[in-house]
């Protein structure tokens, strides 16, 4: 709900504060593009008068406001729900919130632009606020208490600004804090005092930063974490014990940053983690034994490192693996038999031949030097890429009954086995850009018709 400020006459708010007051008292709930709950005759009247003196919350961004009218002190205190969004404002021009004073029903601030320095207690005015957004502003310094008397803060909003350094127990009086968003700043590091109370803490976010090192606990107040967004840093070690403590963490993103090595116990800790994304960095290596706590784990992203090969127990005991990506590595070989997941991707690296146990369903493996596709007969494959390789025979391919679609283009393939016509479940066929130079429909799956064939030949 949003409730916006008349700027014009002292005698438009005494009238406008008769119409609210008359609303209020008729069960009339206040909003800023609709009137329900009234009777008729006024709607129109009252419609009319609202639309002179409220204005959307889109329409309020980037103005400067100087005060509050007092007239509408007690409408403000009996509507519902109250929502205060403004941008533009100056420090000076905070004091004007004071004036909200006794409105318990206000929950939601989002101040934007402009703002500099949080002083102590610069937002205790109403203690009922549940969401403070202050993102988008030119914040340098929060002073240790610029957060007293927000007991019931649940999210926390300071993203886009100049942050570089934060004082120990400055979100200590946010005990019910259970989202905080610290992305694009100037952080440099990660201090576990920051976070002495904040046990509720569910969602962190801290993308696109500068920091370099994660030392050790460094989140080790945080055991009810369910989200680490630690993505666009410039990450380059991190410390054994840099994650203890998290025994709820299920999603940890470390995406595009510069690791080279994961400590042997880095992971070690985190039971429930269910989502891993360590794509685009620098790992050369996995250590066999990286994952061996981590049985919950559904996706694995490695993608866009240099990666060469994996040791064969690396991932074997992650039996609910779903995902793994392994996209634009230099991956020389590697014997996929012990894995779980069920889709598997490949593109981009440095195979030679592709070894699968039966669990995969799905397999991008394109712009490899794939020579050979060894697949039991009793996998359920359904889907199969392997475009931009060098293979030539599909006879090991044609035992998997379960295909629906395949993409061989760019590869090295003559002509087409004569059991070919078994892929009863086949529905799309890619087989552009090879060497083809004799088809015989005979054997042609009858899922895949001639309008199809040419256009994909």
């Amino acid at each position: 709900m949003c409730v916006l400020l008349y700027t014009e006459t002292t005698m438009g708010f005494l009238m406008l504060s008769r119409i609210l007051q008359m609303a209020v008292a008729i069960g009339f709930l206040l909003t800023c593009d609709a009137v329900t709950r009234i009777n008729p005759e006024v709607r129109e009247y009252v419609v009319n008068i609202m639309k002179q003196f409220f204005v959307h919350e889109s329409d309020f961004n980037g103005t400067y406001l100087e005060f509050v009218p007092k007239a509408l002190r007690w409408e403000l205190a009996n509507v519902l729900s109250f929502e205060f969004r403004v941008s533009g404002i100056n420090v000076e021009a905070l004091k004007m919130l004071q004036q909200f004073i006794g409105m318990d029903n206000l929950n939601t601030v989002v101040l934007k632009r402009n703002i500099t320095h949080l002083s102590a207690k610069a937002y205790s005015f109403d203690r009922n606020i549940t969401t403070l957004d202050l993102s988008s502003n030119q914040i340098r310094e929060i002073d240790k208490d610029a957060f007293i008397g927000l007991e019931k803060l649940v999210r926390l909003h300071l993203e886009e600004n100049q942050i570089t350094q934060l004082e120990g127990g400055v979100f200590t009086p946010l005990y019910n804090l259970k989202y905080l968003q610290l992305n694009s700043n100037n952080i440099t590091e990660v201090q576990a005092s920051w976070f002495l109370e904040n046990f509720k803490l569910e969602e962190l976010f801290l993308r696109n930063n500068r920091i370099i090192h994660l030392a050790e606990a460094s989140f080790v107040n945080l055991p009810n974490l369910n989200n680490l967004h630690l993505a666009h840093n410039q990450l380059q070690t991190l410390d054994e014990e840099a994650f203890r403590g998290l025994t709820s963490l299920k999603y940890l993103t470390l995406r595009n940053n510069f690791i080279e090595r994961l400590p042997l116990n880095i992971f070690g800790g985190l039971s429930e983690l269910s989502h891993l994304d360590l794509s685009d960095n620098l790992l050369e290596f996995i250590d066999s034994r990286a994952f061996r706590t981590n049985e919950k784990l559904f996706e694995v992203i490695l993608s866009r490192n240099r990666i060469t090969s994996f040791h064969p127990d690396t991932l074997a005991h992650l039996e609910k693996l779903k995902l793994l990506e392994l996209s634009e590595n230099q991956l020389v070989e590697y014997n996929f038999q012990g894995v779980h997941a069920q889709y598997i991707r490949l593109t981009d690296n440095h195979l030679t031949e592709l070894q699968f146990n039966v669990n995969a369903t799905h397999i991008k493996a394109e712009s490899n030097q794939i020579e050979r596709v060894l697949l039991p007969s009793t996998m359920k494959l359904c889907d199969l890429q392997v475009a931009g390789n060098k293979i030539q025979d599909l006879r090991n391919i044609t035992a998997i009954t379960t295909l629906e679609s395949l993409f061989i283009s760019n590869n090295s393939i003559t002509s087409l086995p004569g059991d070919f016509h078994k892929l009863t479940l086949l529905s799309f066929l890619d087989l552009s850009h090879n060497h083809l130079t004799h088809l015989s429909f005979d054997s042609w799956p009858r899922n895949i018709t001639m309008a199809s064939l040419r256009e994909l030949m």
